[in-house]
């Protein structure tokens, strides 16, 4: 009687905006600025004129027991940025 082990390999899989230098963010930088820099946000908040964009990167390896996660959220006054938080 022969044993067979099944061997599973699970993807690594990534969700979201890849961003690698949180440190180019300033206060005082425009809308404009920040979309060059990091692109369109993955969530922003529409229901406050959509004054906070939220930039957020998850990554998974081993079907999910290994995690990887970033947050940044960037908070907006008359298209300014007035403070931000990496998490």
């Amino acid at each position: 009687m022969f044993f067979f082990n099944k061997i599973i390999k699970s993807q690594n899989i990534t969700y979201g905006n890849y961003i690698t230098n949180f440190s180019l963010i300033k206060l005082g930088m425009t809308k404009k600025e920040i979309l060059v820099l990091f692109g369109m946000p993955l969530l922003n908040n529409n229901i406050n004129s959509n004054n906070i964009w939220f930039y957020i990167y998850r990554k998974e390896f081993n079907g999910g027991l290994l995690v990887i996660q970033r947050m940044l959220v960037i908070k907006f006054n008359n298209n300014i940025v007035i403070d931000f938080i990496i998490k």
